[in-house]
């Protein structure tokens, strides 16, 4: 979503792989369809005779989610460098951290979420007896400190530390926020 509103925020649009109109909507969907996956895998697990199947059907979700983060850093990764090859001017900073900064920031927070992925793989590939499903301290160092990490990094680069207050500015009026077709205000889905 955040990425969406950096978008119409910079004006730029037809630099982006996907419309950020339909952004959230493909990338939740995706969200949402792996984490389906992975629960329906995990409450095969417990049935007798279902647990390889339920086993496959969970690394299926998690790949998937894998694929889904993959595919989200290379059209953000394609924008960012869209925008800066495109010589546009940039846009004023309206807030207290740049655009830029919150596409780092999301960088981060994807690239802790897929080395949890990861490590969710290895662990539901792991044997039984193997020390990594055996110790949780493996399932909280990573497992729980990546999503930990996305979480206090959102708590202090949050996106409304960029996207302005009264909406994102039109072309024609960068002052007031006026008559943008890309306008969003606060609680704006």
């Amino acid at each position: 979503m955040l990425y969406g509103r950096i978008v119409f925020l910079v004006d730029a649009a037809d630099l982006s792989l996907i419309r950020p109109t339909w952004v959230t909507k493909v990338f939740v969907a995706g969200d949402l369809f792996s984490f389906i996956l992975q629960a329906g895998g995990g409450s095969m697990l417990t049935v007798k005779g279902q647990e390889t199947l339920g086993k496959n059907v969970l690394l299926g979700g998690l790949f998937f989610q894998l694929l889904s983060f993959g595919f989200f850093l290379v059209v953000s990764g394609m924008f960012y460098f869209r925008v800066e090859r495109s010589g546009r001017p940039m846009v004023p900073n309206y807030a207290k951290y740049h655009w830029t900064t919150e596409m780092k920031i999301l960088y981060l927070a994807a690239g802790l979420i897929i080395f949890r992925c990861i490590f969710r793989v290895f662990e539901f590939e792991a044997s039984a007896d193997s020390p990594v499903r055996d110790n949780e301290i493996y399932a909280y160092c990573l497992d729980a400190v990546p999503m930990l990490g996305v979480q206090a990094v959102f708590n202090f680069f949050h996106g409304g530390m960029i996207i302005p207050s009264t909406g994102v500015p039109s072309k024609g009026d960068r002052s007031t926020g006026q008559g943008s077709e890309y306008e969003l205000t606060r609680g704006e889905v």
